[in-house]
């Protein structure tokens, strides 16, 4: 069976309904592009281009659509290129998180734009990965390169990384805290500022609860 079947039925809509299945299931994009019905025709270019992985078939596919499947297909071939492509920001940023955990390439954390957040969750999950307190520095967020660095105090072993939190002196005891508590250590305790803190972590510490 081939397309000329499909093209002898005579209602139009079973017409484009059997070209859109036959694009798919044959991943033949010519096929695709006979079908007249716009929302058939989109949904075979859709999902030929995904299955066959050709991204040029996505440009034939408006907004939204198109966007995903650019977005999609370069994950599947682990792509920045195809990621500049997509025309939704968000979208796109998306894709360069993926594309950078997917290699391993933090590099990619800074293609992430007008989204602060996303690139700062970005370098957070290749610290964890690298357990490198380089990638904290890169934080923007006060708070949350607070947590970076707290977080590295305690794989680390190595307090002194609770005093280069400039965030707030509440942030480094939380630091301390935590560090008192993980690693049993009265010393630490002592030191914390905040007098609930440091009473909750002399107390833990101590045993009693």
């Amino acid at each position: 069976m081939d397309a000329e079947y499909c093209i002898k039925i005579v209602e139009r809509k079973e017409t484009d309904s059997c070209l859109s299945k036959m694009g798919i299931s044959r991943l033949n994009l010519t096929v695709c592009e006979r079908v007249v019905n716009k929302p058939l025709r989109h949904d075979c270019l859709y999902y030929y281009a995904i299955i066959a992985n050709d991204s040029d078939a996505c440009g034939k596919l408006d907004g939204e659509r198109g966007d995903e499947c650019i977005f999609r297909i370069a994950t599947a071939k682990m792509s920045e290129s195809l990621c500049a492509e997509i025309g939704n920001i968000q979208k796109r940023n998306g894709c360069y998180e993926n594309i950078a955990q997917l290699k391993g390439v933090p590099g990619l954390c800074e293609k992430i734009s007008l989204n602060a957040s996303l690139r700062d969750g970005c370098y957070y999950y290749f610290m964890q990965q690298k357990r490198s307190i380089e990638y904290c520095h890169k934080i923007s967020s006060r708070e949350l390169k607070g947590e970076c660095l707290s977080y590295m105090a305690q794989k680390n072993n190595n307090v002194t990384i609770c005093y280069t939190i400039n965030s707030s002196s509440l942030a480094i005891d939380r630091c301390l805290y935590d560090f008192g508590v993980s690693h049993n250590n009265y010393t630490t305790c002592i030191n914390i500022e905040d007098l609930f803190l440091k009473r909750s972590c002399l107390a833990i510490v101590a045993g009693v609860t």
